[in-house]
């Protein structure tokens, strides 16, 4: 059967009669354009490449294959967009453009083992397939396929959108793990995942006690909030987890302590130190102590804010649950003679002190720095402030002298 629409030519391999358009819904795509009558696009490729698996080509695939160069729609997207996802990753890794803090901050165990699969793209069942009559394209998610130059036009736009992001911050963290230079603890963590592998149980070594048996498993005795490190020892229960003679009580113990791991007679060393200092290891520009402090400080809203709220919660005032739903009510209410009961003097200060770390988020010069240090009076942040400002001058200085 052969179906023709605006451009496109649908062959099918059923014949010249149809009931109703919908018997064609459960059919893979074949299809070729007018002036590239060469090319073969389809939706799956599988019986063209049955051969692969030792099996026979249909017939039917098969002549299709001697006349057509046959084109993978999902494939061919899929590989471009990798291939502009790596050319990124290289792009920023080579450049530095991209901030360690941001790569590293708050990462969770399983991402670490998961970074290979989450530096690659794959088309997922969401990614609705749908071709544009009027403009020659294929559609697949966000994808617009060109299929005259075999070219997906609009990847710029899908990565300004911040599409990329999560697949590109797996690829920079794998090419600083292959580089030698990601934060040690990524080292001494991967060090133990290969460890673990293949392993029901295995023994943790700590400094002056005896072995305590856990299940392989590395959430089973580390664990992380706010980019610390914690022992997570209480999480074996019942037969999962067994002191052998302990000389130490378990809440003695501390993550420095850790010294290895063993199974049998296989033993690997582990610094326990470099799980303490995390912030040390990914923060190492002011730029990425700048992010770190805004982090802090919204933080400290946060808990100011759910401060305020028990205070009101107790003289029994309903309060919004966090503070933005807080500034829309008031907002709302802004243009009324409504009183909000809870609105006092504590609560502007503290949506004060959120509309200038929302201004220190998003400053674009050292003086925008210098007017939010002022405001908030916070010694690190003049710190940060100074750094930065020695930094420019010695960076005109030396664009000066390369002037003469």
């Amino acid at each position: 059967m052969k179906i023709k629409i605006g451009n496109f030519n649908f062959i099918f391999n059923m014949e010249n009669k149809l009931r109703d358009f919908i018997e064609l819904q459960y059919k893979d795509y074949y299809f070729w354009l007018d002036g590239k009558e060469d090319s073969l696009y389809v939706t799956n490729i599988s019986n063209f490449e049955k051969n692969i698996y030792r099996q026979d080509i249909p017939e039917y695939e098969k002549e299709l294959k001697s006349k057509y160069k046959i084109i993978s729609i999902y494939r061919e997207i899929t590989k471009q967009v990798n291939l502009y996802i790596d050319n990124k990753v290289e792009e920023f890794f080579k450049n530095r453009n991209y901030s360690k803090y941001e790569l590293y901050k708050n990462i969770e165990l399983r991402e670490l083992n998961c970074l290979k699969d989450d530096s690659k793209f794959k088309i997922e069942f969401k990614d609705e397939f749908m071709l544009d009559i009027d403009k020659n394209k294929i559609n697949v998610g966000n994808f617009q396929l060109n299929p005259y130059t075999e070219k997906i036009d609009n990847l710029d736009d899908v990565f300004e959108q911040g599409i990329f992001n999560k697949y590109i911050k797996a690829g920079l963290i794998l090419k600083e793990i292959e580089k030698g230079i990601a934060p040690p603890y990524i080292y001494e963590l991967n060090k133990i995942n290969n460890f673990l592998q293949d392993k029901k149980s295995v023994n943790l070594i700590f400094k002056d006690c005896e072995k305590f048996k856990c299940e392989a498993i590395i959430s089973y005795f580390l664990r992380m909030r706010d980019n610390k490190f914690e022992l997570n020892l209480n999480y074996n229960s019942g037969n999962n987890f067994k002191k052998e003679n302990p000389l130490k009580k378990e809440e003695d113990l501390k993550l420095e302590d850790l010294k290895g791991i063993s199974y049998g007679k296989k033993v690997i060393d582990i610094d326990g130190r470099v799980f303490t200092n995390i912030n040390n290891q990914i923060v190492i520009t002011l730029e990425d102590r700048l992010k770190q402090k805004v982090d802090f400080l919204k933080k400290d809203i946060k808990n100011e804010y759910y401060s305020f709220k028990d205070k009101m919660d107790s003289k029994y005032v309903y309060v919004p649950y966090n503070l933005e739903d807080a500034i829309n009510r008031i907002k709302e209410n802004k243009n009324t003679k409504e009183k909000i009961e809870w609105h006092n003097k504590e609560l502007d200060q503290i949506i004060y002190k959120k509309n200038l770390v929302d201004f220190l988020e998003q400053a674009k010069t050292i003086e925008d720095i210098k007017d939010v240090c002022v405001e908030l009076g916070d010694n690190e942040l003049q710190n940060i402030y100074y750094g930065m400002l020695y930094e420019e001058e010695n960076c005109e200085c030396e664009e000066e002298e390369e002037n003469y």
